[in-house]
């Protein structure tokens, strides 16, 4: 949490992207930090369940806002992960993330009233 708001606070960075898990200590009050999270789902009858899961645990907790701004996003598209790190900008990952940014960039647009279209 420390770290997050040491980022925000030098006003660099526009967006930042977190892989977290679902283990992670405090993940919740992260997540309540952001301002979309996307769920990284499958189809499998076993992924679904624990998606569930993960839903009704936001609720029970009382973490509806984190479930309101909570996309899922299928991976199932994605052929291979790169394997070297200074590969992630390019191939059909670094592609989906660019056009979600995209994607939230036209959405904020609206929401502040202007025009993105060029």
């Amino acid at each position: 949490m420390e770290l997050l708001t040491k980022i925000e606070e030098l006003e660099e960075y526009e967006y930042v992207i977190l892989d977290l898990g679902e283990s992670m200590q405090g993940l919740f009050d992260i997540l309540r930090l952001c301002s979309r999270v996307y769920t990284l789902t499958k189809e499998d009858r076993i992924a679904q369940g624990k998606l569930l899961q993960y839903e009704q645990i936001l609720a029970l907790y009382e973490y509806g806002d984190v479930l309101g701004k909570t996309r899922r996003l299928s991976l199932s598209h994605i052929r291979k992960l790169p394997e070297e790190l200074e590969l992630l900008t390019k191939g059909d990952l670094a592609e989906l993330v660019k056009g979600l940014i995209q994607e939230m960039e036209e959405e904020r647009g609206k929401e502040e009233g202007w025009n993105t279209q060029s």
